[in-house]
């Protein structure tokens, strides 16, 4: 009779951790208050079948979530089911086989599809433990694979940071910065606490239906602006900085729409694309920023200009996905009778893949005719280009935030290439050795990818030849500048297991020297 009643105990207990996500029930849990922190996304949780609730009416959402019910979780969120997930078919001949997971059971399914996607590892080959609960650092690492979100260099700001395991802080770092994932008081993360059900279902939620920079401006709320750009942006030829169009459109957006703008501008003088990548990738004050600025292209030379233009929107994309993203066509990117530039056109394209809106101020320009809208140097713009820029770009932010027009979601690349960008290791100036007009220093691991040199282009025609070993790379653009340019001088891909030496072709652009960036892919 023991026996019997042993053996019901478990059947019922295996009924109700099955039923947990296989019974619709129910949004109306009589243990999830209205109002609470996580009401909303119980709710909407349960409505999309993601998650349902006990036998005895409940969600219990400080229960522990284990790697077998997440597994299942993003497998329903993904739609993992029809064996395909990102563009990759799950064939059949890549099998998964775990000791510990049955073929028959509820969760192997989802766990096999989870690991084929490349979300959710074992422990090794053999073990995945199923049963074992989800920690946050772990729920950082599925949710940045799930979701596309690149992992991000150095080390997270919170006081714990030590206790974050190696292969979990650059994801944590994604999920803050992107606005998932935040501390738990008193500035911990606390890495190895379990994940909890309200927690889980309240992750999903922001990142699946959170809101865009252009739904929040229309809902009121605050937003931090981002401004990455070339000496334009930077506010070049406005006779102050109140005048310059970024801080005119900060003004403007506050008075719109009746709320706090955070303004970080980023731009520099005499940038291209590849500074803008570089300094999005090492930006690293974990803001999630709601709208964002894009003004380059004048600076770039048409050589790459795809590749480099890509990276850039990619570097942007994958660091604040729920970002709104404004491309400025500056008012050299068009002919005086309104016909586009080549780089122009490939803006567009590479916009439009993004979900990235234009602000055409080279039309805007033309359009005033015989009105003077650059300053006394003959190419940026005075006061009055200032306004026109600040007022284009303001216009394509109200159509937008008009019509509530939501995040773009995971994006594909147009070209494969661009994902040798995806991840960076940056070496600077102090990490070398100078010796007259080369820098050298001995590698602490092996790098191969791509290599940019940190640098300031200035009088002369500028050389930089990189030697990663004894393979040498070389840069010249065969220009003789009068002026200073920050740039990140792209010099193609070389692999060093011993040394790199940079070395230039005088000592006046030598002293200009700040570091080199390898880039690579996964």
């Amino acid at each position: 009779m023991k026996k019997t009643r042993k053996i019901c105990s478990l059947a019922i207990a295996l009924c109700l951790a099955v039923s947990l996500f296989v019974f619709p029930v129910s949004a109306a849990f009589s243990d999830v208050a209205g109002g609470r922190w996580y009401s909303e996304s119980v709710d909407w949780a349960s409505a999309a079948g993601y998650v349902s609730g006990y036998e005895d009416g409940t969600f219990r959402p400080d229960r522990s979530v284990t790697r077998a019910e997440f597994s299942v979780i993003m497998n329903r969120v993904l739609g993992l089911q029809s064996n395909t997930w990102g563009g990759i078919q799950n064939a059949i001949s890549n099998p998964v086989s775990f000791q510990d997971v049955p073929a028959t059971s509820w969760y192997g399914p989802a766990v096999r599809n989870c690991v084929r996607a490349g979300i959710i590892a074992g422990y090794d080959s053999e073990h995945f433990g199923p049963e074992d609960p989800v920690t946050r650092q772990q729920a950082a690492v599925i949710l940045s694979r799930s979701y596309g979100l690149l992992k991000v260099g150095g080390r997270s700001r919170f006081a714990d940071d030590g206790n974050i395991a190696e292969y979990a802080v650059g994801f944590v770092k994604s999920m803050v910065t992107a606005g998932y994932m935040t501390g738990m008081g008193s500035n911990l993360f606390q890495p190895k606490t379990d994940m909890t059900r309200a927690q889980m279902v309240t992750m999903l939620h922001a990142i699946t239906q959170g809101k865009s920079g252009y739904q929040k401006l229309a809902d009121h709320e605050n937003i931090n602006l981002l401004v990455v750009g070339d000496s334009i942006s930077e506010g070049v030829g406005a006779s102050s900085k109140s005048l310059a169009f970024a801080d005119r459109l900060k003004v403007w957006l506050q008075d719109q729409y009746g709320c706090r703008v955070n303004l970080n501008n980023q731009a520099l003088s005499g940038t291209a694309s590849t500074y803008g990548y570089a300094r999005t990738k090492l930006l690293d004050d974990q803001i999630p920023y709601d709208l964002i600025v894009v003004c380059y292209g004048h600076n770039d030379s048409e050589l790459n200009f795809a590749l480099y233009y890509e990276a850039l929107l990619r570097a942007l994309h994958t660091k604040y996905p729920h970002a709104s993203m404004v491309a400025v066509a500056e008012h050299t990117q068009r002919d005086t009778s309104n016909n586009p530039s080549n780089k122009m056109r490939i803006m567009e394209s590479l916009c439009s893949h993004y979900g990235v809106d234009i602000a055409d101020i080279a039309m805007a320009f033309n359009a005033q005719k015989g009105r003077s809208l650059i300053s006394s140097d003959g190419l940026h713009p005075n006061n009055d280009g200032h306004l026109i820029y600040a007022a284009t770009i303001k216009s394509v932010v109200d159509q937008n935030a008009a019509a509530r027009k939501g995040f773009q979601g995971r994006v594909t690349p147009v070209d494969r290439n661009v994902t040798q960008f995806d991840y960076i290791t940056y070496f600077n100036k102090d990490q070398f050795q100078r010796s007259g007009d080369t820098y050298s220093m001995d590698v602490p691991s092996s790098q191969s990818g791509y290599v940019l040199v940190d640098t300031v282009l200035s009088t002369g025609i500028n050389i930089v030849t990189v030697s990663m070993d004894n393979t040498s790379l070389r840069w010249s653009n065969g220009q003789v500048y009068s002026y200073d340019q920050k740039e990140f001088v792209p010099l193609g891909r070389g692999t060093a297991n011993h040394t790199i030496k940079v070395n230039f072709a005088a000592s006046l652009h030598a002293d200009k020297f700040n570091g080199v960036m390898v880039c690579y892919g996964a």
